[in-house]
């Protein structure tokens, strides 16, 4: 795989020659089907998994089995960096989409970013950012938040970092079923779907065969911080 020519993995931005030859020849390229579990909580893994395209969220299991979505992937992000220590995984993962990865080795990926400064510097930035971004979720996951104000805030976040504009407002690029969002937000079904209706009707989204459409990202961060 010719992964200089490939623009969203910024995480090989600017590393030396031999580190892309070395990356390419151990690395390869897999399309993963929609629905399916890259590996699961606890689990020892091998590989690591960079996200070239499509969707796929991390979560973890409640006390009552059920799932709490930590985040979406990003694309050209490592998607399970915590093996890098040798310990098992401690999130599990599935593909809300058809996906495109580039995997490799854990211990493959070592030996390069060892001799790579500029990739050892960006795989630290990498993980600095998902600290912050599972704080910023725990801070939402509090229950001080109304519910409605919770999946407003949640929504805007989703549709800012992986939405595309459109006539009718900014699209959420990927299918979110009630269910889903009730994981995002970690509440029932049944409340959330009562909310959705309450958003749309007050007119800060709309929902066609679930794809959320924001009609105001100004309009519902205000009402989120409100």
């Amino acid at each position: 795989m010719a992964i200089s020519t490939d623009s969203s993995i910024t995480l090989f931005d600017g590393i030396k020659a031999d580190s892309y030859k070395k990356i390419e020849e151990s690395a390869k390229v897999c399309i993963v089907k929609k629905g399916t579990c890259l590996y699961n909580e606890h689990q020892e893994v091998d590989d690591l998994y960079i996200l070239l395209e499509g969707a796929a969220i991390a979560y973890k299991k409640t006390n009552d089995l059920e799932r709490r979505i930590l985040f979406i992937h990003r694309k050209g992000e490592i998607m399970n960096e915590e093996i890098l220590d040798g310990q098992k995984s401690s999130s599990s993962t599935q593909c809300i989409t058809d996906v495109r990865l580039l995997v490799i080795s854990c211990e493959s990926f070592k030996q390069v970013y060892m001799h790579d400064e500029v990739l050892l510097n960006h795989v630290m930035e990498h993980m600095s950012l998902r600290i912050r971004r599972m704080y910023h979720m725990s801070k939402n996951a509090t229950n001080v938040l109304r519910l409605d104000k919770k999946m407003a805030a949640r929504l805007w976040k989703l549709a800012k970092d992986f939405g595309k504009d459109t006539s009718e407002g900014r699209e959420i690029d990927f299918p979110l079923s009630i269910t889903l969002l009730s994981e995002f937000v970690g509440s029932t079904r049944e409340s959330v779907s009562r909310q959705v209706k309450v958003l749309q009707d007050a007119g800060y989204l709309i929902m066609k065969k679930k794809r959320f459409i924001i009609c105001d990202m100004n309009r519902i961060c205000a009402y989120a911080q409100s």
